[in-house]
């Protein structure tokens, strides 16, 4: 396999990169593309036409490497043997959901590739589906229209036995793109280049934004983005929509300077104040030449517009309507230096600019003819969310009504405030359609449970500590990264002009200087030196391990608190909370062990008082619950044992397929394929890039391993067993370490399958039953 020379990334891509940098695992970023098909092309057919998409789209054999924080692309020359991969699946109809969100999420490898993934999935009766799943980078929703187009083509060539024959060969590929894109916009710090003289205009309108003002509905933000997220639908009736659209004519707008509008109502009535912030995209496509091409050129851009209960609808369309239009004769300048120019304050957790985003699609349902067989366009969402809140409106047809979506974070909204903001939108549309003059104020809201208000955000101080010589250390690394000789060590990074790509590359400096795992999220939260050297020094979330990981928020019943295995990281728990009941919040316990590499020894019992401290640290009313998986379950024993040594009730004792104590395998490291099973990874998943500091914390972890338990838990056990296993966990070995009943499911599945979804669609619904039974 051979790369073409180097190119840099869009600037759009360089944002993505940065986001995938920052977390690597999730479909956040995911692209995926579902078409129900009335038959079942030939697989020869349909994976011969898939290798034509990336012959004719170079930028879908493109992947994306780095050099010293600094990312580039590389397009592969000729495509790879397989590229790309196609899954041919027999289904059964009413199962193919779930196999479908397995695929959806699906991590990509950006280094390696492929980035264009497919599935199809065949019924009995004759048709079937078909999955594309991109990863952004490479593609936009813009794109789906010429993909579409030139795999019918190349369907149709290769069903009759010919290489497709395009109707006009493309004028540029992507890597033409980016570099056209950088000599268009100059030298940012230009203020006669477009670059500088769109960025001057962008400085002047969001200069003095306020303070994100989260709507009383929402939950505290995790101090780390947990990116989550579920989907409510909403509905504008005919009447309606065809109202909007005639208003929309009257006043010289688009329809989505109408929806924009409405959303600037809508949240001003949900309590979002009167200064309202929405991000938008914009196609990015300002020449003819890009239009048949696939490839990222979105860009995003940041609407700002007054709103107040004595508007009518009429005026805050107007000034919408002058909004959009300025925003869109300055769109060229990529989002991320719009960012880096405004320089707003940063917080872990929250996007610099806005949260709640607003997303109109004009185009009608999409067809396709493969192989013969006609496809439709289905719905498939990925599980996540980007945004706190993202409206996403489909007005094609306005005589058929429009039809959209809310996605919000579960980590801040629950079903019920989401589909209460969903109806007031509804709401809010319906009644200015029919009465545009009348005064915000007058509108209604909707008939349906209001969520209860929920508390102000807190955020954690940082710790006072400090360590002089570590501080220099820092100074030195920040102004090495930034140009910037004594460097200050009170002064921000991003203050003197560090941004995304510069913020990766000081995280690689600090983890090769320190030789510790660095994480992103604590440069946010601690800019400084002196802050950063305070974290680093206290053992605080700055070395990837925080005290509490948010892995989903819930309502008010008590937590469940989930010990990962001997490789310390709670992230192999990310799957869990999708089959738990929503009310439920799932929090993460990364050992400390991933912070102090093989230097530092810790006991068994150093690590379960730890445990006990962190989780104490939560009040839960109702007992605490506990869940963990191998070496993790050895540990939750332990901290059960120890929270009712405290006086604490603990209601629920979970073990995944753990031994108590098991015999330590030979060797201080542990094997790839010990060391996979603990992760819950295939032996053809990548390993993670942190595989030093897993390798470490695993080893320290066996080392630390007792020969037996050390105490008795006077409760209940409820534990998991794999019977994949060459020999399958005997949970009557417990017997010895706990007063209690103990009560075995067995899952048909490998040890280290157990938090798959797979696994976990028999395990979901267990532990719902076993978690409910706690709460009473």
């Amino acid at each position: 396999m051979s790369a073409a020379e180097a190119i840099p990334l869009s600037y759009g891509q360089e944002g993505l990169w940065f986001l995938h940098r920052l977390d690597r695992a999730g479909a956040t970023y995911n692209l995926p593309l579902q078409l129900s098909l009335s038959g079942v092309p030939a697989e020869e057919t349909l994976r011969a036409a898939l290798g034509d998409l990336l012959d004719r789209h170079e930028i879908l054999r493109t992947v994306f490497r780095e050099d010293e924080g600094t990312p580039v692309q590389h397009i592969l020359e000729p495509r790879p043997a397989g590229w790309p991969p196609l899954h041919v699946v027999p289904a059964d109809a009413g199962a193919v959901d779930d196999l479908v969100a397995d695929a959806v999420r699906g991590e990509f490898d950006l280094a390696t590739g492929p980035l264009l993934r497919a599935w199809l999935f065949v019924f009995a009766d004759g048709t079937s589906r078909l999955l594309l799943v991109l990863h952004h980078t490479v593609a936009d929703g813009w794109s789906v229209a010429p993909l579409l187009a030139d795999l019918s083509a190349a369907c149709r060539a290769r069903s009759l036995g010919d290489a497709p024959a395009w109707s006009e060969e493309l004028p540029v590929q992507y890597a033409d793109y980016a570099l056209w894109q950088r000599d268009l916009l100059g030298d940012p710090a230009d203020p006669a280049g477009l670059a500088g003289l769109q960025l001057s205009f962008w400085h002047r309108r969001l200069n003095d934004l306020p303070e994100p003002r989260p709507l009383p509905i929402a939950g505290p933000r995790p101090e780390r983005p947990v990116l989550a997220g579920a989907a409510a639908p909403f509905h504008v009736g005919t009447a309606s929509a065809v109202r909007l659209a005639d208003l929309a004519r009257e006043h010289r707008a688009s329809l989505f300077m109408v929806f924009y509008a409405g959303l600037a109502a809508t949240l001003h009535l949900a309590g979002g104040g009167e200064d309202i912030v929405i991000g938008s995209p914009v196609a990015g496509r300002t020449d003819t030449a890009l239009e048949r091409l696939v490839g990222y050129f979105v860009n995003t851009l940041v609407l700002r517009v007054e709103a107040s209960g004595d508007d009518t609808f009429s005026a805050l369309l107007d000034r919408a309507r002058t909004t959009v239009l300025a925003a869109q004769a300055n769109q060229d300048v990529p989002f991320e230096q719009v960012v880096e120019a405004v320089n707003p304050p940063r917080a872990p957790g929250r996007h610099p600019l806005f949260q709640i985003a607003l997303l109109v699609q004009n185009d009608a349902t999409a067809r396709v003819e493969l192989d013969g067989c006609t496809g439709t366009l289905l719905p498939v969402g990925t599980g996540t969310a980007k945004f706190d809140l993202t409206f996403a409106v489909d007005a094609g047809d306005a005589a058929a009504g429009f039809t959209g979506t809310l996605e919000y974070a579960t980590a801040l909204f629950d079903a019920v405030g989401a589909a209460w903001l969903a109806g007031l939108f509804e709401t809010v549309l319906a009644q200015v359609a029919a009465a545009p003059d009348l005064p915000l104020s007058t509108i209604v809201p909707p008939d349906r449970p209001r969520p209860a208000l929920m508390p102000e955000e807190t955020r954690r101080a940082a710790p006072a500590g400090r360590d002089e010589t570590l501080e220099r250390r820092l100074c030195a690394l920040f102004g090495e990264v930034l140009g910037i000789a004594d460097f200050d060590p009170a002064s921000s990074f991003f203050d003197e002009g560090g941004h995304s790509l510069l913020s990766a590359k000081l995280a690689r400096r600090v983890e090769r200087s320190l030789d510790r795992r660095f994480d992103l999220w604590t440069l946010v939260a601690a800019p400084s030196p002196r802050e950063l050297a305070a974290r680093l020094s206290t053992g605080d979330a700055a070395d990837g391990v925080p005290a509490l990981t948010l892995l989903r928020s819930g309502g008010d019943a008590p937590p469940l608190f989930c010990v990962p295995p001997a490789a310390g990281v709670s992230s192999v728990y990310l799957e869990l909370p999708r089959h738990l009941p929503a009310e439920i919040p799932v929090l993460g316990l990364d050992s400390p062990l991933l912070g102090v590499g093989r230097r530092e020894q810790w006991t068994f019992g150093d690590l379960a008082a730890d445990l006990v401290s962190r989780i104490g640290s939560v009040p839960s009313p109702g007992g605490y619950r506990l869940l963990g998986w191998s070496f993790g379950g050895n540990l939750a024993h332990a901290a059960a044992a120890g929270l009712r040594e405290a006086g604490e009730r603990v209601s629920l004792l979970t073990l995944l397929d753990a031994h108590p104590c098991p015999p330590k395998p030979g060797g201080d490291v542990p094997s790839e394929g010990v060391l996979r099973r603990s992760l819950g990874l295939s032996a053809t998943d990548e390993l993670p890039a942190e595989l030093d500091t897993l390798v470490n914390a695993f080893a320290a972890s066996l080392a630390a391993m007792p020969p037996r338990p050390a105490a008795v838990f006077d409760g209940d056990l409820v534990f998991f067993r794999a019977l994949r296993n060459p020999e399958p966990a005997d949970p009557s070995l417990w017997r010895p370490y706990v007063g209690g009943r103990i009560t075995t499911h067995d899952v048909d599945c490998a040890h280290g399958e157990l938090t798959g979804p797979a696994a976990l669609r028999r395990l979901g619904p267990l532990m719902t039953r076993a978690l409910l039974a706690s709460a009473g």
